[in-house]
C-alpha cells in the first residue's frame, strides 16, 4: 500500500467512520462516568458495564474524552474481535486485522492480556503469536514507513474469553488520572478520577462552596477547581493516539482551540493541620491553571461553618487510614469526626470515606453509602445531604 491509498484507506476507514469505543473508570462510578460522557459527546448512548463505559463514537470523540474527562481512566478503541482455539488460527485472524489503518510500521508495541476459560491461556505466547503476526503483516503488504514518535510506546489490550479475542487499542496512554499538573503530593494521595467521580456523585454543581479541611496534596480542590473552570483537565499533557496513522497535528490543534467545556460559579476553602500541605496545593494549583481558592493551615476540629458565610456548601474529607491507625484508635478518629460534622456544619452536604473495617462501629446520621476501594483497602463512601440548605 502506498501512501496516496493509505491516505484514503484512513479518511474511509477511521476518520469518517464511528468506532466501538470502551471508557474505563473507577469500579463503581459507571453512571457518574455514563453522565460526563453525555456531557462531551452530544446523542451518544452508553452501555454501562463493570468498570466502564462501552458506546460508539468518532475519532475527534475520542481525542475529546481523553482532553475532558475527569472519571475516566483510559479510553480504549475496539479494532477487531475474532474466535481462535490455536496458536495458529490466532496467528492467521490476526494477520487479517489491517493493522496499517491503527499502527504506523515500528512501532513499539507492548501488550495488556487477560484470559479467561480460554484454551490459550500462555499469554507470554499470545504476545509473541501476535507480535509476529502484526510484523509479517505489515512486511506482506508493503506498508509505507512512517515517521515515529520513538518516546511513545503504543498499549495493545487483548481480552480473551472462552477463546474469543476482543483486541483494542489504547488512545490514552499515561492513565488519564495523570493530569501533568501533579508535581508534589503528600501521604497517600487519591486518585484524581475518583476523587472527580466522588464530586460528581455529590453534586458538586448544586453547590456554590467546597470546603476540603484535610486537603493532603489537595486532589479534592484541584479536581473541583477544574470542574467548575473552562479548562479541560487533559489540556496539558500529550496522549499515545498522537502516533495514529490518522492523527492530524493542525487538526488536533484546532478541535482543542475550539472545545467547549461549561463551568460554573464555585469558592474553594482548603485546609490543613500540616503545613506542608499549603505549599503543595499552590504548586499543584499553578500548573493546573487553576487559582480561585483560599487555605489555611488549620485543624479540621477547629473550624466552623460559621467560618464560611452563608453559601450553599460541601464538605469533603479523605482522613488518614490504614496500618498508621489501630482499629480502636480509627473508630474513635471517625466518630470524632462525624460528631463535629453533625454539630458545626448541620447546614453543609458531606462526602466522607471511611474504612470498612470500622463502618458498623461507628454512629452515622442517615448518608447514602456505597463500597469503594482505595489502595487494596476496602473502604466506604458516605454522603450527608441536608435538606435545609438554602
Amino acid at each position: 500500500m502506498n501512501e496516496q491509498q493509505l491516505k484514503r484507506a484512513l479518511k474511509r476507514h477511521i476518520v469518517a467512520e464511528k468506532h466501538k469505543i470502551y471508557v474505563q473508570c473507577a469500579p463503581g462510578f459507571e453512571e457518574e462516568m455514563s453522565e460526563e460522557i453525555a456531557e462531551i459527546i452530544d446523542d451518544c448512548k452508553t452501555k454501562i458495564t463493570e468498570g466502564g463505559i462501552e458506546l460508539k463514537a468518532g475519532l475527534d470523540d475520542i481525542y475529546k474524552l481523553n482532553l475532558m474527562s475527569q472519571c475516566a481512566s483510559r479510553v480504549l478503541l475496539r479494532i477487531t474481535r475474532f474466535y481462535a482455539n490455536t496458536f495458529p488460527m490466532l496467528f492467521e485472524n490476526c494477520l487479517k486485522t489491517r493493522w496499517e489503518l491503527y499502527l504506523k510500521k515500528k512501532t513499539d508495541l507492548i501488550f495488556s492480556i487477560t484470559v479467561k476459560k480460554s484454551k490459550l491461556y500462555h499469554t507470554a505466547r499470545i504476545e509473541e503469536e501476535m507480535r509476529k503476526a502484526i510484523s509479517t503483516h505489515f512486511d506482506n503488504n508493503g506498508s509505507c514507513d512512517q515517521s515515529i514518535d520513538r518516546h511513545k510506546k503504543q498499549m495493545i489490550h487483548v481480552r480473551v474469553i472462552k477463546d474469543i479475542f476482543y483486541i483494542s487499542l489504547d488512545s490514552t496512554g499515561e492513565p488519564l488520572y495523570k493530569r501533568g499538573y501533579k508535581e508534589h503530593i503528600n501521604n497517600a494521595p487519591l486518585r484524581e478520577n475518583i476523587a472527580a467521580s466522588i464530586l460528581r456523585r455529590a453534586n458538586l454543581k448544586n453547590h456554590d462552596l467546597l470546603i476540603d479541611p484535610m486537603c493532603g496534596s489537595g486532589t479534592f480542590s484541584l479536581e473541583a477547581m477544574h470542574m467548575s473552570s473552562d479548562v479541560p483537565p487533559g489540556i496539558k499533557r500529550s496522549f499515545t493516539f498522537e502516533i495514529w496513522p490518522a492523527f492530524k497535528t493542525n487538526h488536533y490543534d484546532y478541535l482543542k482551540k475550539n472545545l467547549k467545556k461549561n463551568g460554573f460559579n464555585l469558592a474553594v476553602m482548603a485546609s490543613d493541620i500540616d503545613p506542608r500541605s499549603g505549599k503543595i496545593l499552590f504548586h499543584n494549583t499553578k500548573n493546573a491553571f487553576c487559582d480561585e481558592f483560599s487555605y489555611r493551615t488549620e485543624d479540621f476540629f477547629n473550624l466552623h461553618q460559621s467560618d464560611f458565610g452563608n453559601s450553599r456548601g460541601i464538605l469533603v474529607l479523605n482522613p488518614p487510614f490504614g496500618k498508621r491507625f489501630s482499629l480502636n484508635n480509627q473508630t474513635s478518629f471517625y466518630n470524632r469526626i462525624i460528631q463535629h460534622i453533625q454539630k458545626a456544619f448541620s447546614n453543609h452536604d458531606c462526602a466522607l470515606i471511611i474504612p470498612a473495617n470500622c463502618i458498623s462501629k461507628i454512629k452515622l446520621p442517615d448518608c447514602e453509602k456505597s463500597r469503594l476501594k482505595l489502595g487494596g483497602y476496602e473502604t466506604f463512601l458516605i454522603i450527608i445531604k441536608r435538606e435545609n440548605q438554602n
